[in-house]
């Protein structure tokens, strides 16, 4: 695959220089199996993609990217709740980043089935979002499906908690 041998040197230097130093580089080698996963994920190969991201969160549980990508991953796979399963537990752990996993959802998700789990989703993280970027993101997710009220009251909610949006 291409690009993959350059993170994959990238990921084994790392490690060398930990043991060297005798320093924990799991944050940093999470983040080169990460981008190791994306390569993967560009060049198709599902499988090596899944690996290098269930490796980079066993390294550092707390990787946003990985988790990010985890569930972009399982949603390509036509395994949707499981990809929404990952996107609410990195909400849950680190809300600051929700705005994130809100704008990826207006870009992936169709019509049909996909609809009813979004919102569901969008509705189920209501209370979990605490910034006002995360209600706005979720305010454009939900005037991109046409539901004007709840775009209302999320834009009204991230006003309330940050009148300085933009």
């Amino acid at each position: 695959m291409e690009g993959v041998g350059d993170w994959e040197r990238a990921f084994a230097l790392r490690q060398k220089v930990g043991k060297l130093r005798k320093t924990n580089e799991n944050i940093i080698l999470a983040h080169l199996q990460t981008e190791q996963a994306k390569v993967a994920l560009k060049n198709g190969d599902l499988a090596s993609a899944e690996s290098s991201l269930k490796k980079a969160l066993n390294l550092d549980r707390s990787c946003v990217d990985a988790r990010l990508q985890l569930g972009a991953l399982y949603w390509l796979k036509q395994r949707r709740e499981k990809a929404l399963k990952v996107w609410r537990e990195l909400i849950e752990n680190t809300p600051q980043w929700a705005h994130v996993v809100f704008r990826h959802l207006e870009e992936i998700a169709g019509g049909g089935e996909d609809e009813i789990l979004v919102g569901r989703f969008l509705a189920e993280t209501a209370d979990q979002v605490c910034d006002g970027e995360g209600h706005l993101a979720r305010a454009r997710c939900f005037l991109q499906r046409n539901e004007r009220a709840e775009a209302v009251a999320a834009l009204h909610r991230a006003l309330q908690i940050d009148p300085h949006l933009y």
